[in-house]
């Protein structure tokens, strides 16, 4: 019986560090958003990172400008997006490891055009 007792002990120490380990290298994915329009326009997102550190990213624009807003190994995060002044604001998405966030989205590219003074969010989902 002690024998048998040792080894559940073994087996279960075993399986928690192996639990660990698992929940440590989560699953990442690279997030890359182009915006593109009017003066005035802002996008930020709230990243989380692997490790849980909350990292914000800020994108913001001149008339016809075009920003790029990226980071690599992230789980996951929200962004807030106001449109311009005047005129829209076109965010395109990489769905390469994300999920499209925008609804009505088509099917070969994941875009939103975001009308003046309209405000939003939306929430980044790595891809099953």
């Amino acid at each position: 019986m002690r024998f048998s007792a040792s080894v559940l002990v073994v087996g279960a120490l075993v399986g928690s560090v192996l639990g660990s380990a698992s929940a440590q290298s989560a699953r990442t994915g690279d997030v890359a958003i182009t915006a593109v329009g009017g003066g005035g326009w802002n996008l930020t997102c709230s990243l989380q990172e692997a490790g849980g550190k909350a990292v914000s990213k800020t994108a913001t624009g001149r008339k016809g400008a075009v920003d790029h807003l990226s980071k690599l190994n992230i789980t996951g995060g929200t962004c807030t997006f106001t449109g311009p002044k005047s005129g829209t604001l076109s965010l395109d998405f990489d769905t390469k490891d994300f999920a499209c966030p925008f609804p009505n989205a088509g099917p070969k590219a994941c875009k939103r055009v975001v009308t003046a003074g309209e405000q939003g969010q939306f929430t980044l989902s790595l891809r099953p």
